[in-house]
């Protein structure tokens, strides 16, 4: 009997259909489930306009880095050859001093717009980064070719590799003892 009075309270006061307290039960159930998509929505959103930031930054970044480093001016001459940047540096050496001259094709970075570079250097910390777009106007090759021993062939041959390639041309030999000695 008493069974029977709690199954005819309870279907009285909780009614199957309707607004009784299961269904606000459910209701609240959908409510938090609800909540909870808005939640990772909105981490979803914020992770997203975070990455599109950085991507924006760095594409800034590298197109600054890209803007300091243009050549402003190139001077090459029977003493040596000196480059100015857009950012006030200067880079160079003496002819005299060139130990190793390298072709770095790009096709991507810094020196991509221009195809690449050709580094020349002293082995140590002096040296010159020369535009591949630069080289005819000047006349970088005749200056080249004066370099004891340099490979004409290899260097054109260098040139053409496919990006990206970096490519040692001419490194410049050691000098043998003294003949004294």
């Amino acid at each position: 009997m008493q069974h029977n009075l709690a199954s005819t309270w309870y279907d009285r006061h909780c009614p199957k259909s309707g607004s009784g307290w299961p269904n606000q039960i459910s209701a609240s159930g959908e409510a938090r489930s609800s909540i909870h998509k808005m939640a990772e929505f909105l981490l979803l959103a914020a992770s997203l306009t975070a990455a599109i930031a950085l991507i924006a930054l760095t594409r800034k970044e590298r197109k600054s880095r890209a803007l300091a480093a243009a050549t402003v001016d190139l001077r090459v001459d029977r003493t040596g050859i000196q480059r100015e940047l857009a950012d006030g540096r200067i880079e160079g050496v003496c002819w005299a001093d060139v130990t190793e001259v390298e072709v770095l094709t790009a096709n991507q970075g810094i020196h991509a717009t221009y195809g690449g570079v050709v580094i020349i250097g002293d082995g140590h910390e002096r040296g010159c980064l020369v535009p591949l777009d630069r080289i005819e106007e000047v006349r970088l090759v005749e200056h080249l070719a004066r370099l004891p021993g340099f490979d004409l062939e290899r260097f054109a041959a260098a040139l053409e590799m496919r990006p990206p390639k970096r490519t040692v041309c001419w490194i410049r030999e050691a000098p043998t003892g003294d003949p004294a000695s």
